[in-house]
């Protein structure tokens, strides 16, 4: 409900060029706290904002447990790092090489991820050179990064 807690957001607050006053990071300022937005959510209901808005957690106060997916989308080129953990092969069993190529944690293309081509086949990258590979994997202990 309106009052359980959970994601909050300030609608159009991704098209500003200001600072965020500190006060309204911690919802220390009543007067700001009314750009605070909770969106009332169905079970099943899916939110897509851009990361880009200023977007938040309120504590969570119902009786009953919290679920949450993140899914984002983002050019290869400025893709996330770090953190990403494999599909369970159950998840991907049964599905093309396409299909799993767009199932892949976001990572540059350089790192030699396969993408669907304008076909919607399964696409290679260009091997990239082996001691890069290794050095990169010694370095940052995986290849997404």
């Amino acid at each position: 409900g309106p009052t359980d807690g959970g994601f909050c957001a300030v609608p159009g607050s991704h098209k500003s060029n200001f600072p965020v006053p500190p006060a309204l990071g911690d919802l220390a300022d009543e007067e700001l706290n009314q750009y605070v937005v909770q969106p009332e959510m169905a079970p099943g209901d899916v939110l897509i904002f851009s990361e880009a808005t200023l977007h938040g957690t309120l504590p969570w106060t119902a009786d009953h447990q919290r679920r949450a997916v993140i899914y984002r989308m983002a050019p290869a080129t400025s893709a996330y790092g770090r953190g990403y953990h494999p599909w369970p092969e159950k998840y991907t069993e049964g599905m093309t090489d396409a299909q799993r190529a767009v199932m892949e944690a976001p990572y540059h293309p350089r790192m030699n991820r396969p993408y669907v081509g304008p076909d919607g086949e399964c696409v290679q990258a260009k091997a990239r050179e082996q001691f890069k590979v290794e050095f990169d994997e010694k370095v940052f202990g995986t290849k997404y990064f």
